[in-house]
């Protein structure tokens, strides 16, 4: 999660949106039995789709 925080920062994306988003991908994740890489993946996109990348 430390790292997600830094990649986070990077982009000037508030600390706040960063479990808010884990939150939601957890979620879908589980329910589609994604691993652990794709759903880091998928918040990393998430992110980058939060700020306009």
């Amino acid at each position: 999660m430390r790292g997600l925080f830094r990649f986070a920062q990077g982009f000037g994306l508030d600390g706040a949106v960063v479990p808010e988003i884990f939150e939601i991908v957890r979620q879908e994740a589980s329910a589609a039995g994604a691993s652990d890489d794709d759903r880091m993946d998928k918040v990393r996109k998430w992110m980058l789709a939060a700020v306009g990348a």
